[in-house]
């Protein structure tokens, strides 16, 4: 007796029946993350107000402040009617730091070679322990020494209380920030007063000005003649 078998055949030529697969998503349209022109500038301008501002973080020098307890001091003197001479007397005692009263100038020559460099640090390596002059260090002790800024072109100048610490301090040397430079010679007619009289009359005599300048006050105490072109002075008067 003949049995019926069923057989079941996969289809091997790709043309049977494929499972359905959802349609790929269309990709998201394409956004121009580029910064406009004005976007540009404004970013520009906000870096530049960023570094000014941590600039002047960093150069920033507080004073002390006064006391409350002396400014209330002083405004209940004003409400009790005192006179100028107590007030001024108590401002001067409430004054949290005095300025230091230098009127000489003695000249570091640096050259340029300290022409980038911010005075706040050429004041800290002034002022350090590492500066390597024993005679600056002494007028430091001994509050001789002002305030020290730069010269227009390069150097330094420093401002000292008297001239017998200009007189210590010329042609020795400072060490600032490394390099090793020199102060130069006292000017002693850096404090004096130049009159320029290249205008008066040649037959004016010189030393009868002189003589009326000090009746008037005036000290003279050095006398010369102005750089001229000699090309246009007559060979007579020479």
């Amino acid at each position: 007796m003949d049995s019926t078998v069923n057989v079941n055949v996969s289809n091997d030529d790709g043309t049977g029946d494929v499972p359905m697969l959802p349609p790929p998503a269309s990709s998201a349209p394409t956004v121009d993350t580029r910064l406009n022109m004005a976007e540009v500038l404004r970013l520009q301008e906000d870096l530049r107000r960023d570094k000014a501002a941590v600039d002047a973080s960093r150069r920033r020098v507080e004073t002390p402040k006064h006391l409350a307890v002396d400014i209330e001091a002083i405004e209940r003197q004003y409400a009790a009617g005192a006179n100028w001479s107590t007030i001024a007397a108590r401002l001067e005692q409430a004054r949290p730091y005095h300025v230091s009263r230098a009127r000489y100038d003695m000249v570091i020559e640096t050259g340029r070679a300290l022409a980038k460099t911010p005075i706040q640090k050429i004041l800290a390596s002034f002022v350090s322990s590492g500066h390597g002059n024993a005679v600056l260090e002494e007028l430091h002790k001994r509050f001789e020494i002002g305030q020290i800024s730069k010269l227009p072109g390069g150097n330094l100048r420093v401002k000292v209380k008297t001239k017998d610490a200009c007189v210590r301090l010329k042609r020795t040397r400072v060490n600032i920030l490394g390099g090793v430079f020199t102060f130069k010679e006292f000017d002693t007619l850096g404090d004096k007063y130049f009159l320029d009289i290249s205008n008066i009359d040649s037959d004016a005599n010189k030393d009868l000005i002189l003589e009326r300048l000090f009746i008037l006050g005036c000290m003279p105490v050095f006398d010369t003649y102005r750089e001229v072109n000699l090309a246009t002075v007559p060979v007579q008067v020479r």
